[in-house]
């Protein structure tokens, strides 16, 4: 979702005001989904890719997403990075 609202931060300018006040609607309405209307915000969230376990292996099969406040803290990356390799080495990856 970032990625999007950077691209749509750079055309932003070239937008009529009707166009603007949609693109706003819809960047609104998608927060207040992933947010539970602003209530609940994901700090990080692990994608596990079967696809990409199966043919390149344990190391590249999961994708973190990490909030921007949060992504330069070592600390918290060293800890995502430890729970997701104990879930890998506890847990059968075929079965989840």
């Amino acid at each position: 979702m970032y990625f999007l609202v950077s691209i749509i931060k750079k055309s932003y300018k070239l937008l009529s005001n009707e166009e603007k006040q949609e693109i706003d609607n819809i960047i609104n309405h998608l927060t207040a989904e992933l947010t539970n209307n602003r209530t609940e915000i994901p700090l990080f969230y692990v994608n596990f890719n079967y696809k990409k376990y199966k043919t390149l292996g344990e190391k590249r099969s999961c994708v973190v997403n990490i909030h921007p406040t949060l992504k330069d803290d070592e600390y918290i990356k060293e800890m995502i990075n430890m729970t997701i390799d104990y879930i890998r080495i506890n847990y059968d990856m075929e079965e989840i």
